[in-house]
């Protein structure tokens, strides 16, 4: 057991297949199907899990990014200068607007 009474969770040998960074793991896709709730939490808590078939890689299992909610108008007061004619057509993309 880890710190705190949580217990740690254990991979068979063939699992543990890691690179010199110990942030890659390579699994088969046998190994992926038959252990895929440990596979998740491991991406989950930041390794790189790549599904293999045939040692060539199919698929990589990384956390999904979460975008930040933005905020209407919360760069209000930052722009301090605009030009007149900002918005006013390219002379260069004339020949496109007729």
């Amino acid at each position: 057991m880890a710190d705190g009474g949580v217990p740690e969770m254990r991979l068979p040998l063939a699992l543990q297949r890691w690179s010199a960074k110990m942030t890659i793991m390579k699994v088969n896709v046998a190994e992926a199907k038959a252990h895929f709730s440990e596979l998740i939490s491991r991406a989950l808590s930041g390794e790189e899990i790549i599904v293999a078939r045939d040692n060539k890689p199919l698929v990589r299992l990384v956390p999904v990014t979460r975008k930040v909610a933005r905020r209407p108008g919360s760069s209000k007061g930052q722009v301090l200068y605009m030009a007149e004619d900002f918005d006013a057509p390219l002379p260069q993309f004339g020949e496109y607007q007729r």
